[in-house]
């Protein structure tokens, strides 16, 4: 009886330390002293955003595999889906590090690979649409608010799902670490085109390029903060949830690469009209585009890369054979070959249509809810 009295004791700390930490990455209403010491004392966590049809396919694992195979990054990871089961299942316990170690209803969490980061995945409401998605990248500090996360968490480092992570990420983990106790409202790549950089006071000078969302550090000041508010209202047109752009279907399922290609550039658009970031602290960051490759078929095919590898689905992932990705892939970046990036609709629908997703979603009605597990 003593025994099990003094386990539960040391559960009940644990617990509790856990939330204490976390206070310190509470987003919004973080206070200038939790800033500070997350910054000081904290770690970054990589965050990724799986939602709509995406739990279908398994880029987000490729994903997880080569920020841990290639980029050898030991932190912790958040997932972001509406589909968590599917997230579970597609991972497996390779990338998992085993079983669940702890679940509420915000947050499943894995023990991670041994000597690496825990693995949180959120479990939130499905979208409307792929604004919805996309506003998630605004919630980044209110989402890790609910993940749990075990230490302070100093930034985020947020990548979409089909970037690849090409090279050990050693040297650009010391770099954005540096960063964190600036006042950056955010920092970001410039991307390709002809719009020009509207970083603010980025004290590398203007770069001639607009700016690529793809990848995007977040830190922990009220100037992030601010900026993180501003760009999600622009994107979100004010709402939490907003409904989509033009009329698709009812399912995301089918629609959300059709409706990206429709309104391509939102994320862009929507941080162009958010003086927020530009203005607040000290602007956004322009980051080294040494970090960054957009590959087409011959730069793949000669194996060039680097940290982070953007095969965009609404382009590059189409125009670049199957067969060039996987000789990329596996002999190029040496990700094992258990990792089968090319499957899709891998994840059935009772896996994702659980008791736990219809009440996360207002799903009342049997004939609704049959439609959904259908």
């Amino acid at each position: 009886m003593m025994r099990i009295t003094v386990l539960l004791s040391l559960l009940a700390f644990g617990a509790a330390l856990v939330h204490d930490l976390s206070d310190y990455s509470t987003g919004p209403d973080m206070s200038l002293e939790d800033s500070n010491y997350a910054a000081t004392n904290g770690k970054p966590v990589f965050y990724q955003i799986v939602m709509g049809s995406f739990p279908l396919r398994r880029q987000y694992k490729l994903w997880m595999a080569s920020l841990r195979q290639v980029g050898k990054y030991e932190g912790t990871v958040v997932f972001v889906t509406d589909k968590p089961g599917c997230i579970a299942q597609g991972l497996g316990d390779k990338l998992l590090g085993g079983r669940m170690t702890y679940s509420d209803k915000n947050v499943d969490i894995y023990p991670g690979v041994p000597g690496m980061g825990q693995v949180h995945i959120l479990k939130v409401k499905k979208p409307r649409s792929v604004r919805g998605i996309k506003m998630h990248k605004s919630k980044a500090w209110q989402n890790m608010a609910l993940a749990k996360i075990e230490h302070p968490v100093s930034s985020i480092v947020y990548t979409d799902t089909d970037v690849v992570i090409g090279k050990e990420l050693n040297s650009f983990m010391a770099y954005e670490k540096s960063l964190e106790k600036k006042q950056h409202t955010l920092a970001l790549f410039p991307d390709i085109g002809d719009a020009n950089w509207e970083g603010g006071h980025d004290t590398d000078g203007p770069s001639g390029k607009a700016v690529h969302t793809g990848v995007v550090v977040m830190f922990p000041n009220k100037h992030s903060q601010a900026c993180l508010k501003q760009w999600g209202e622009q994107v979100g047109g004010g709402s939490d949830d907003p409904k989509p752009i033009h009329h698709f279907s009812n399912s995301l399922l089918e629609t959300e690469i059709e409706s990206e290609e429709g309104s391509a550039g939102v994320d862009q658009q929507a941080l162009h009209h958010a003086p927020a970031c530009r203005n607040g602290g000290d602007g956004m960051k322009k980051m080294s585009t040494s970090y960054l490759l957009l590959p087409n078929e011959k730069s793949m095919q000669v194996g060039k890369t680097a940290q982070f590898v953007h095969i965009t689905n609404t382009e590059r992932w189409h125009e670049i054979k199957e067969s060039t990705k996987n000789r990329f892939f596996k002999e190029k970046l040496q990700i094992s070959d258990d990792i089968d990036w090319e499957k899709t609709g891998a994840c059935p629908r009772e896996v994702w249509a659980t008791p736990e997703y219809m009440e996360r979603n207002g799903i009342k009605d049997e004939l609704k809810a049959k439609a959904v597990g259908k």
